[in-house]
């Protein structure tokens, strides 16, 4: 066990140097900072520890102890900062003996001006938990450890915006970004990318356009026992975009360009691409747009849909793109809920407010699809992502959902992952809420991906239980969770019951 942790730690100091670097370098000038610790404590009692299918299941016990902090900065708008931080001390207590893991959770990003209104620098951070492989979704952090690895990702991105009088604005950004993964044998990712554009300004008022200049060389890197084990993607963009307001509210879009990529692949990977579209905004609280054209995968469609009233946020869309493991995990499908005022709001972001003011009303994402793909391939992503949220007096329900194709380029395979989950909250009291949760996860694999034998799981969660605020720094908790795995390989199939006591004190 030493030297699984001694490794992690040798695999997260350059991680760790490279965005304490960005963050610090520029720090002085922030304002004020505002430092809070905390200590979470917890039990799990399972009647299926392991995730076992019938017959050999087993009861166990699992304490947990995570002492964290988050740390932000305050009052000045040029110098952003927030990071989450937690050690995880996780103890497994089982008929067949005992086990112990810790595990780094780490959510960081910062936001600087270099230059005032010119020069910038984003620079972010994450370390966490994620499933080895689709095939086996029971794992967690709090039950066992058999299907989870550590992925560690940053990236650094200076850039500058230049404005050319009413006429024009430029930019200019540089990425420097990557995955590392020490419980899969040093696998790992290094993406480097440019960004360049022009675009008209606020003298052309009907009439908008813009040139737009991309390239990404991105490192890709499976565990060295993997056939195939390295190779190199370079992906090369050159487009113009044309806008004209039709109406005050409504305006037309059109894209042309070229793609020129080189990557492992048994299809085509360039050529010429189009796009046409229209963009409706009535008000600053609803925009809708969409999109078809055509890219040398095939044809492509795009969709946006964001709407907030004073009770409710509903946010949609769809997008066709070609992506790397480093670009999708960036990405990731899914949301979390923040309460602004009275209104909850959905955010793609945990770290930062989608409006000022807005404090996190959960401390993880509502559902993420998140799975682990070959860190040396490149594929075509098909994403689909809705969600709404919903708060009226006492009763807060939020549904969110994803539907998420994944078409490998160098095997011409391709697997599916969607979910949909709901959340109710209830205020009973106060300082007391009742809280159920409601998901399913449907995973389709087809052979020759990650396994011999096509796959098709079904994963289903269900959860009810009370938060009380017993004080200004002191929250508690107690949970009943059931969990199911359907599949059409039987003999993964299990069913698995908790009751989850928790505390969290701030200091």
């Amino acid at each position: 066990m030493a030297s699984r942790r001694t490794f992690f730690a040798a695999g997260m100091r350059p991680l760790a140097g490279l965005f304490l670097g960005a963050l610090l370098a520029p720090a002085a000038h922030a304002a004020n900072w505002q430092l809070t610790p905390y200590v979470s404590a917890s039990a799990l009692a399972s009647d299926n520890i392991n995730f076992a299918p019938s017959g050999r299941k087993q009861a166990g016990l699992v304490l947990t102890l995570s002492p964290g902090f988050h740390l932000s900065s305050l009052g000045n708008p040029n110098a952003l900062y927030n990071i989450n931080y937690a050690l995880s001390d996780v103890t497994r207590l089982t008929s067949s003996g005992t086990s112990n893991n810790l595990y780094h959770g780490l959510a960081a990003d910062s936001h600087f001006a270099l230059v005032r209104k010119t020069v910038f620098l984003d620079a972010s951070a994450n370390v966490s938990q994620a499933y080895n492989n689709l095939l086996a979704t029971g794992s967690s952090v709090s039950n066992n450890n058999n299907n989870l690895i550590t992925i560690a990702r940053y990236s650094v991105s200076p850039y500058m915006v230049q404005r050319l009088g009413g006429t024009a604005v430029a930019n200019l950004r540089l990425t420097q970004s990557g995955t590392y993964s020490p419980d899969a044998s040093n696998a790992q990712t290094n993406q480097t990318a440019v960004q360049a554009g022009l675009a008209s300004g606020p003298d052309f008022y009907r009439l908008s356009w813009g040139l737009n200049y991309s390239y990404t060389r991105a490192q890709l890197q499976n565990s060295p026992s993997t056939p195939q084990y390295s190779s190199n993607a370079y992906l090369r963009t050159v487009s113009g975009t044309l806008g004209y307001l039709l109406t005050r509210h409504l305006q037309a879009n059109g894209t042309v360009g070229r793609d020129d990529n080189q990557y492992l692949s048994l299809t085509n990977t360039s050529g010429n691409f189009w796009s046409a579209g229209l963009s409706w905004r009535p008000s600053e609280r609803t925009s809708i747009s969409g999109s078809v054209g055509h890219r040398y995968f095939g044809r492509t469609y795009g969709f946006s849909l964001n709407q907030r009233t004073h009770f409710s946020s509903w946010t949609a869309s769809y997008t066709q793109s070609v992506s790397t493991l480093p670009m999708f995990l960036s990405a990731q499908v899914g949301f979390y809920l923040w309460t602004c005022g009275t209104t909850q709001v959905l955010s793609n972001s945990g770290i930062v407010p989608p409006q000022p003011g807005c404090v996190p009303a959960q401390n993880s994402p509502l559902a993420v699809g998140v799975v682990t793909l070959p860190y040396n391939q490149v594929f075509i992503s098909k994403a689909f992502v809705a969600g709404v949220a919903w708060t009226r007096k006492r009763l807060g329900l939020s549904l969110t959902g994803s539907d998420v194709r994944r078409l490998y380029q160098l095997s011409n395979t391709q697997d599916r992952s969607r979910y949909v989950t709901a959340v109710a909250t209830y205020q009973l009291t106060p300082q007391t809420s009742l809280v159920g949760t409601a998901s399913v996860n449907n995973n389709q694999i087809p052979a020759g991906v990650f396994t011999p034998v096509a796959r098709n799981d079904m994963y289903y969660l269900g959860s009810i239980g009370l938060n009380r605020q017993f004080s200004e720094r002191t929250m508690g908790s107690l949970m009943y969770r059931y969990q199911q795995l359907n599949s059409n390989v039987s003999s993964v199939d299990y069913i698995a019951n908790s009751l989850i006591a928790m505390i969290t004190v701030t200091f």
